[in-house]
């Protein structure tokens, strides 16, 4: 995807942000260019820093070939990472360098340097799911368990890059559930439909079954709101490397009494 595709696919949908195009000359960041210098070496230097690719040799992905691909010096890149025996991704990762403007909150009007996710997969290619029901919305093969480490190296290059802020936008309910421990929505009437989903429609708690179901009702349309379909919104979360900053904006909160009352409908109604 283009820069142009980019913001006019996206712009419609985020309520609370606005995204702009990058001026890096204005970054404070020490190494602007990573991006640029990230060669397959330089990449395994990074994977080996966060125990990234130790991870994978303890799954017994000995022999594995990294990718790179930028766009300009510093605007944006992927990463794709198989194992050297077949071309099936282990993990693949494309970021942008862009600004963040936001439209709401006690920081509506703030402009912040914003190292975007737009794509993360994160999987083993030789392991199968046992039964279709346990793979989630999407996904076509078991997660390798390097959420946490994944996170750690974006945030560092975050500092490095001199963004602010690291945005997500969650493709699917399951995939918020995922992105929770570090990031939370920028819109406010969001972060509590979230909330309240969790509150209202897994009063047990996050069990992986119950998110991956819940997840499915979404895809098959079957989340009411007040009665009426409530299908999965496109809106970014946010972490902000700065962790007092990161603080204040988790603080913000709506009411849940403004947000409604969320149902599933039969399987069945929707012809599941």
């Amino acid at each position: 995807m283009d820069l142009e595709a980019r913001y006019r696919d996206l712009a419609p949908l985020l309520s609370s942000i606005a995204l702009e195009p990058l001026a890096a000359a204005s970054w404070p960041g020490s190494e602007r260019c990573l991006f640029a210098r990230l060669t397959p070496a330089v990449l395994a230097e990074e994977l080996e820093i966060y125990r990234i690719l130790p991870a994978l040799r303890q799954r017994h992905f000995a022999q594995i070939d990294l990718q790179t691909q930028h766009r300009g010096p510093s605007t944006s890149l992927r990463v794709g990472i198989h194992p050297r025996s077949d071309d099936a991704l282990l993990i693949e990762l494309v970021l942008w360098r862009e600004w963040v403007r936001l439209t709401q909150g006690p920081l509506a009007g703030r402009r912040f340097a914003a190292l975007s996710v737009e794509q993360l997969r994160l999987q083993d290619p030789r392991q199968t799911f046992h039964a279709p029901a346990q793979a989630l919305p999407g996904q076509r093969h078991p997660g390798l368990g390097l959420g946490h480490a994944i996170q750690a190296m974006l945030v560092g290059w975050a500092a490095r890059l001199g963004a602010e802020v690291l945005m997500v936008i969650p493709e699917y309910f399951h995939t918020a559930v995922i992105f929770r421990p570090y990031y939370h929505y920028a819109d406010l009437e969001m972060r509590a439909i979230f909330a309240a989903l969790q509150r209202q429609l897994l009063p047990q708690g996050l069990a992986p079954a119950a998110v991956t179901h819940l997840s499915w009702c979404f895809e098959r349309g079957q989340v009411l709101r007040d009665g009426a379909p409530f299908f999965w919104p496109t809106e970014a979360q946010l972490h902000f490397v700065e962790r007092g900053r990161h603080s204040s904006f988790v603080q913000q909160s709506l009411p849940e009494g403004a947000i409604g009352r969320f149902s599933l409908a039969p399987a069945a109604a929707t012809g599941g």
